[in-house]
């Protein structure tokens, strides 16, 4: 289980922000995440947003990892910190 919390975010009308993770081994090509921990449309101007989530990544080996990544085709910012962690559940 990973999770993101305590990230406000500030972004522009009709902008779309996406927090998640890529494996390593999953091999995705098409540049997209291939877990999603939290996400936003934005609305109008000067949306503002925490960006809170979970999410479950199966089969994670003793070789795999996972990398953080924010996704937006615009401007986003980010006024305050990002708290990221996670745990093995077996």
């Amino acid at each position: 289980v990973f999770w993101i919390a305590g990230c406000t975010i500030v972004t522009d009308s009709g902008d779309w922000v996406g927090f998640g993770l890529v494996k390593n081994s999953t091999g995705n090509s098409n540049g997209d995440l291939d877990y999603y921990i939290s996400q936003m449309n934005a609305n109008g101007s000067d949306d503002r947003r925490s960006m809170n989530g979970q999410c479950v990544v199966p089969n994670l080996s003793a070789n795999d990892y996972v990398v953080l990544y924010a996704r937006s085709p615009n401007v986003t910012s980010i006024l305050d910190r990002i708290v990221f962690g996670g745990y093995q559940i077996y």
